[in-house]
């Protein structure tokens, strides 16, 4: 009964919520309380709380008053009502005692009579303990009385009384606060308990006819211990120390009886006494606690499994509980636990699952490399504990020996298990594990093992390789030929070496795996069989260059090895990643923020403790670079002289060492090799003019250049561009400024084969040049702007990229005014976005979206204005006079929004730009695309911000679309808007036709077909793509400047083409239609550029800021 108030009378309330109650209870209730506030008001006394607190009291303690079943309920009921509004110290302790004691002998009276039902009890029992409270609780006599009464009926067999009385002894338990009354409390439950177990331990020894559990848990002596047992588990953290060792070691002796049901309750409390009482408390019985788990695990067979893990679960808390003590048990406990854990190893998966997470979290915490290395330290101090961890180190290994010998085929759970061990002894594994790696390479290759098995097995001799080497590995499981019949023994570990090996040596690899390649070398002529062993073994390098710990002592030996052996093509993939490995890693140490060490990357072949344990200090990087350095002409001079010899399809692997070389290498070094293939390639002239070219010339003793085939000079140049692109990152000035008039020239006489690693090459300069870029921004503009879009998907991504750079380069290079080359490739940009092409589309889209990341990624608050710039730029589009720029521009900011939520927010005329397309009195495919736009912004954004952010009069438009978009268009929505923006062409319903035509993907729509080709013997002479002046999508006044007086004198003037104008196309002699570019078609009949819609006077942006475009 809650809700009711000390401020007002409380019979007054009864009487408000009961008074027309049909029901006998608060009819009684009602009438209680009526007589109740009588009795007060004739003694001229408030009706406060107290007051009837007191007569309630009084009422029963009044020996004559006769109450029956129904009277005495509804006083019991009234007085659990008064005194929860009864304030703090209302009563005095004395008084309280006193209303006790009324309770207990009412109890004892009423307490047994059947006509009593278990509310009236429960009302009196909640009553008691409320009572309790307003006693002295530091005074044992003072709530002796009552605390028996409650601890009777905590084990009652009501479920109600039972609980009632429960929570009032919990509460209890909490208040108190001197230690005397703790101690006379503990020691009276735990003299119930006492009684309770003996007479279980009687029944335990009766056994039921037909033997079954249900007949002997129904003893009703069993059930009040297991309510006793449910009780202590709220109860035993406010025991009393000494009873609570008391509690444990009866529960202990409790826990050897054959029933579920308490064995739960029993493994419950332990593991409450473990998370709340400190180590002293259970310290005396922690190796009794330790001995009976064991003990119980053990007999899994008869134990619930549930159970069962519970006690593993305890058994970790228990010895986690001594790893603080310096036991010296606590070795031979670890022991006995992970030995009974190991056992669980084999059961049903669950089981097994969990069983060895707890194992691998014990292994983790209590046996390692560290403790060994501390067991040696210590060998001069205290040898019987030094001599206890040794022993408990080989006994851990031991009894997971003993598994590995009981099973034909270990499972994956022990594997697990065991390559954790592995992992924790570290080097330490190759003296305490030798038997479980003979073990583990004796399963490896039996012809028993499934494929998962196999899996497994790998995976923990993998650890064992990564935990001791292989050194000491291949000691124990060389790898070796046999003279006599040419058989390999344990090539089965190459593989496994393959993935595992890090932190090895290069001097091994050298010592060990040539010396072994070359002995199968020499047996090749023996069978195909022996060169496949040579080329495994050489698989292996690429692992033994995985951090290395001697690269600055022997990467010279190595290379001088390698360079004999880069001739070899079987071995030239292993050679190129291998360089390419000890490179990077040691690149990114000198390149990290951190001054000390640098983490490795992750992999799910080594665990994080692994990579960091192998981390490469500055110094050791730096003294690494400069070995590879020193090495790195010969080696590159090999790399490219195959580089020139081998198919273009096996480039690429050698293009990413060639560039990792030269990224180290002196610039004069790079500069040489060049020059040297341009002079092998004979295609010095394409460097055009220079003193470097008259140099050149001369130093090549009088030879020219032979009259070689245009196709063998594409081809030539083909490679000389892909070898440029390797080699920028490590190029001086100089050099670049070279491969730069290269690239030109290639771009200018190129027709098809070599146009992508042109662009490539390009694009690689103004990538990791910055400095170039900026000094040569206009010159590059101006020869990519002369240059027509290609039409092969690979040249255009690779023109892409160049454009990419070039774009955020004039974005940040001034933010205050408009950057007019931005226009030049936003337009090819737009462009593009409508190619017929699918891939030229994604291609476009993806350079958007990079640009955009990266401008957001660079972006402070301070300089957030380069990503709005872009994007107001792209909306200026939309007022273009041509439905295919519009077309491109919604296209554009589809993929824009799709890929960055928080443009909404951080552009907020967006929508209302977007929406200004409904204004359009003829249909459309634009319109469909402002309902996409629309539908991802809610998508991404949320229906409520969306609606924030649009405008008044296309409200009801959004509303039609958000509904039509889950289905429940409705026709009087969709007459909607008619009258505000008058887009009757453009609602929902209208469009639906055309919807599924747009709005599936963004790169597969359809769009109006532009052809970007256009023949080059056809184009004027130094005309440019694009080349109409830069479209303005606002009325800047530099850029209209630049519009007026920059036109381009070799673009042709176009007449008026009227509808065809916006179509894209013109008729051809032959009556057919070609595509021309949207550039030459968007001029005005008086020959300016083209001239968005944005800067006429009628048009007006809708939305609350204006963009800086339109200022």
């Amino acid at each position: 009964m809650e809700g009711f108030s000390s401020a007002t009378d409380i019979c007054q309330q009864l009487l408000d919520r009961y008074g027309n109650s049909s029901a006998p209870q608060h009819r009684h209730l009602c009438a209680t309380a009526a007589a109740t506030r009588s009795l007060i008001q004739s003694e001229s006394l408030d009706l406060t709380p107290f007051s009837y607190f007191a007569a309630t009291i009084s009422t029963l303690a009044d020996e004559t008053a006769q109450l029956d079943s129904n009277a005495l309920a509804a006083v019991s009921s009234f007085l659990t009502i008064v005194l929860p509004l009864l304030p703090e110290s209302a009563i005095s302790p004395d008084k309280a005692k006193e209303a006790v004691e009324v309770l207990v002998e009412r109890i004892n009276m009423s307490g047994n009579k059947a006509s009593l039902g278990n509310a009236n009890v429960r009302s009196l029992v909640k009553s008691l303990g409320a009572l309790l409270g307003f006693c002295n609780l530091a005074d044992w006599d003072s709530i002796k009385l009552g605390f028996e009464i409650l601890l009777k009926f905590s084990i009652d067999k009501r479920p109600k009384v039972r609980k009632c009385a429960q929570d009032c002894l919990l509460a209890l338990f909490k208040s108190l606060k001197a230690s005397v009354v703790i101690e006379e409390v503990s020691r009276t439950l735990h003299s119930m308990l006492k009684n309770q177990i003996s007479l279980a331990a009687k029944e335990s020894d009766l056994k039921a006819v037909d033997g079954s559990r249900v007949d002997l848990m129904s003893k009703p002596d069993l059930q009040e211990i297991m309510h006793m047992l449910n009780l202590l588990k709220s109860i035993v953290p406010h025991l009393s120390k000494k009873v609570c060792a008391k509690v444990l070691s009866r529960l202990l002796k409790l826990l050897t009886c054959e029933y579920a049901a308490l064995s739960k309750h029993i493994l419950e409390i332990i593991q409450v006494m473990f998370e709340t009482s400190t180590v002293e408390v259970i310290a005396r019985d922690i190796e009794k606690v330790i001995t009976n788990l064991v003990s119980y695990i053990s007999s899994k067979e008869n134990n619930p499994s549930e159970l069962v893990l519970c006690a593993a679960n305890l058994l970790k808390h228990a010895i986690n509980k001594l790893h603080a003590t310096d036991m010296t048990e606590r070795n031979s406990l670890l022991q006995s636990i992970i030995g009974a854990l190991a056992g669980l190893l084999s059961s049903e998966a669950g089981t097994a699952l969990q069983a060895a997470n707890i194992l691998k979290e014990l292994i983790n915490q209590h046996v390692g490399a560290k403790l060994v290395l501390e067991t040696d330290v210590q060998l001069e101090g205290d040898k019987s504990i030094c001599r206890s961890r040794l022993r408990a180190v080989k006994s851990v290994c031991g009894i997971f020996d003993d598994l590995l010998k009981a099973e034909v085929v270990p499972n994956e759970y022990l594997l697990g298990v065991i390559s954790v061990l592995f992992l924790r002894l570290g080097e330490e594994s190759g003296i305490y594990m030798k038997s479980i790696v003979l073990k583990l390479a004796e399963v490896m290759q039996s012809s028993s093992i499934s494929a998962s098995d196999t899996e497994n097995l790998r995976k923990c001799i993998g650890a064992a390789v990564v935990s001791m080497g292989p050194e000491k590995l291949l000691a124990l499981l060389p790898i070796s030929l046999n003279p006599k019949d040419f058989s390999c023994s344990n090539l089965w570990l190459i593989p496994i070496l393959k993935d595992y090996v890090v932190g090895s040596s290069l001097q091994f690899f050298m010592e060990y795996f040539v010396t072994l390649a070359d002995s199968f070398q020499r047996e090749s002529m023996k069978g195909e069989e022996m060169e496949t062993y040579a080329n495994n073994c050489w698989e292996l390098l690429p692992a033994f260059c995985r951090f290395p710990t001697d690269t600055y002592k022997h990467f010279g030996s190595l290379a001088k090895l390698l360079v004999s052996l880069i001739k070899d093509s079987p071995r030239l993939e292993y050679i190129a990643v291998s360089l390419q490995e000890l490179v990077n890693v040691n690149k990114q140490v000198l390149a990290s923020d951190d001054h000390s060490v640098t983490e490795l990357p992750k992999s799910e072949n080594f665990p994080e403790n692994i990579w960091s344990k192998h981390a490469y200090s500055k110094k050791i990087a730096n003294k690494n670079i400069r070995a590879l350095a020193s090495c790195s002409e010969e080696l590159l001079r090999a790399l490219i002289d195959v580089f020139f010899k081998l198919p273009s399809d096996r480039h690429e692997n050698l293009k990413d060492v060639i560039g990792c070389l030269a990224s180290i290498s002196d610039p004069s070094t790079i500069r040489s090799i060049y020059f040297s293939s341009l002079k092998r390639l004979q295609l010095i002239k394409d460097l055009g003019g220079s003193e470097e070219l008259e140099f050149l010339m001369d130093s090549s003793d009088g030879s020219k250049e032979t009259n070689a085939t245009s196709p063998e000079k594409h081809a030539a140049r083909c490679l000389l561009l892909k070898l440029a692109s390797c080699v920028v990152d490590g190029a001086s000035e100089e050099l670049i400024n070279l491969l730069f008039k290269f690239t030109c020239h290639s771009l200018e006489v190129t027709e098809g084969t070599g146009l992508p690693e042109a662009y490539q090459t390009l694009s690689s300069i103004l990538e990791k040049h910055a400095a170039f870029c900026s000094a040569q921004f206009v010159g590059v503009m101006e020869l990519l702007l002369k240059l027509k879009s290609p039409t092969d998907i690979a040249s255009l991504k690779s023109r892409f990229n160049c454009l990419r750079t070039l774009l955020i380069h004039a974005l940040k290079e001034n933010l205050d005014e408009e950057n007019t080359q931005a226009f030049f490739i936003l337009n090819e940009i737009i462009v593009a976005l409508k190619d017929s092409n699918e891939e030229g589309r994604k291609a476009a889209y993806d350079m958007l979206t990079e640009v955009n990341a990266s401008l957001r990624k660079n972006s402070n608050s301070s300089d957030d204005g380069l990503h709005q710039k872009l994007i107001n730029m792209v909306i200026g589009y939309l007022a273009d006079s041509s439905p295919h720029i519009k077309s491109g521009a919604v296209s554009a900011l589809s993929v824009l929004i799709y890929s960055d939520i928080d443009l909404c927010i951080s552009v907020p005329e967006l929508i209302p730009s977007v929406l200004e397309l409904l204004q359009m009195k003829k249909k459309s495919i634009e319109v469909i695309k402002v309902i996409v736009i629309l539908e991802i912004m809610v998508r991404k954004c949320g229906v409520a911000l969306v609606k924030s952010l649009v405008p008044l009069k296309y409200k009801d438009f959004l509303q039609s679309v958000l509904e039509n978009r889950h289905g429940k268009t409705t026709s009087k929505d969709t007459s909607t808007s008619e009258n505000e923006s008058k887009p009757s062409d453009s609602s929902p319903r209208g469009l639906k036709r055309k919807k599924h035509e747009d709005s599936t993907f963004l790169l597969k729509e359809g769009g109006s077909k532009v052809s970007r080709e256009r023949p080059r013997d056809k184009r004027p002479k130094g005309s440019k793509y694009g080349a109409k002046e830069p479209y303005n999508s606002s009325g800047h006044t530099d850029t209209q400047k630049f519009m007026k007086g920059k036109e381009n004198p070799h673009r042709q003037k176009s007449k008026p083409h009227g509808r065809d104008k916006r179509e894209g196309a013109f008729k051809t002699q032959s009556g057919g239609k070609r595509k021309v570019h949207w550039a030459e078609n968007n001029k005005n009949p008086k020959g300016d550029s083209h001239k968005p819609a944005a800067q006429s006077s009628k048009f007006k942006r809708v939305g609350k800021k204006r963009s800086k475009f339109q200022k």
